[in-house]
């Protein structure tokens, strides 16, 4: 809601299908947030899990803002964990990717959302697990460099402990709510100081 009241424009990850309640007001009588919402059940548009650069070069051409909802197929069917890693690791590779294209000029500032970070760029990869470590890598490209490509990021989750410090220790800010697990607060103070 800040975001748009401030006329930036944003895109957000969303893995548990429930973003798409922007385009309500808080009563639920009422227009919200007006946004192009891409998969999920309430989608205007339907993708696949192998649509991460197609999805990301939606975003960087068009300056509208997005809900990208991978929680489920158009068919109520949910997506897998491997789905879920493939795509939102492509999408990040082609964000940054087309986000540094300045063949046509300056793109647009974007500010890039993605709900339950610590699922896509935990700090512990488990062995054999080559998709995960490649996600990592991928959105520790966008939080350290994306700056320079007019892209900002912004991580949440709620298992501070769990989030790849290599990317957590990159933030300007950090907003805690509710934090109770030990490691989690822990974690949390720790990034205070």
């Amino acid at each position: 809601e800040e975001l748009t009241k401030a006329h930036l424009r944003w895109s957000a990850l969303d893995p548990i299908g429930v973003w798409w309640g922007l385009r309500h007001s808080a009563d639920g009588k009422g227009p919200g947030i007006e946004c192009l919402i891409l998969g999920g059940t309430h989608g205007d548009i339907p993708i696949e899990p192998t649509a991460g650069a197609v999805v990301a070069d939606l975003v960087a051409d068009e300056t509208v803002n997005v809900v990208i909802d991978f929680s489920r197929k158009p068919s109520g069917v949910m997506w897998s964990i491997g789905e879920k890693v493939r795509f939102v690791t492509d999408y990040a590779l082609r964000l940054f990717q087309r986000q540094g294209d300045t063949s046509s000029g300056a793109r647009p500032q974007l500010i890039q959302i993605l709900d339950e970070a610590a699922r896509y760029v935990p700090q512990i990869i488990p062995h054999g697990s080559p998709e995960l470590a490649r996600s990592v890598g991928a959105w520790e490209q966008l939080a350290e460099e994306g700056r320079n490509v007019s892209l900002g990021v912004c991580f949440l989750t709620q298992r501070s402990a769990r989030l790849n410090k290599s990317v957590a220790e990159l933030a300007d800010a950090m907003i805690a709510f509710r934090t109770v697990g030990p490691n989690s607060v822990a974690a949390v103070v720790d990034w205070l100081g």
